[in-house]
């Protein structure tokens, strides 16, 4: 006989949920022949899954594709979840040339993180009328159960142009 009950479920389970499990009193019988009395609460074996999901960005300001931006206009990441600085930078990227504007480390006092919210301060460093494109290191933003951002690492996936006027 064993001592070891095995319970494996026809799905996975979800990422950073709560769940219970509950046992009929007849579900188990002991070699004896003596039922095992059950558990019908919701505490007795309660547990949350590990979150094992990234976050994700899902918009930015300003947005992919836009032109005329201010030179002055802050930066601003939306993630799908609370995340905090870990270590990488942004780098900025003049799209004309391929050629590195500036590099941002996410720990610098121009980088900022309220929630699901990242806001960079590039003031001084955009200039006029220019195609720019950045990339985020991977792993640069974390969520609290240290699951890295997959960051940008291509030339299209978050381009912008200065504006001429400073706004």
């Amino acid at each position: 006989g064993t001592t070891t009950l095995v319970i494996n479920p026809t799905g996975d389970l979800a990422s950073h949920t709560d769940y219970y499990l509950t046992v009929a009193s007849t579900a188990v019988i002991d070699t004896a022949g003596n039922p095992y009395a059950g558990i019908s609460d919701p505490v007795t074996l309660g547990f949350t899954t590990a979150d094992t999901i990234a976050p994700q960005l899902f918009s930015t300001a300003p947005t992919d594709g836009s032109t005329g931006v201010a030179m002055n206009t802050n930066i601003t990441l939306n993630f799908t979840e609370d995340v905090s600085p870990a270590d990488g930078n942004i780098t900025i990227h003049d799209a004309t040339n391929g050629g590195i504007a500036t590099t941002i480390p996410v720990t610098s006092g121009r980088v900022t993180t309220d929630g699901t919210t990242v806001t960079i301060d590039p003031v001084g460093i955009l200039d006029e009328g220019i195609a720019y494109y950045v990339n985020i290191d991977q792993g640069a933003f974390q969520d609290e159960d240290s699951n890295p951002h997959l960051g940008i690492a291509t030339t299209t996936g978050w381009t912008f142009t200065t504006t001429t006027d400073e706004a």
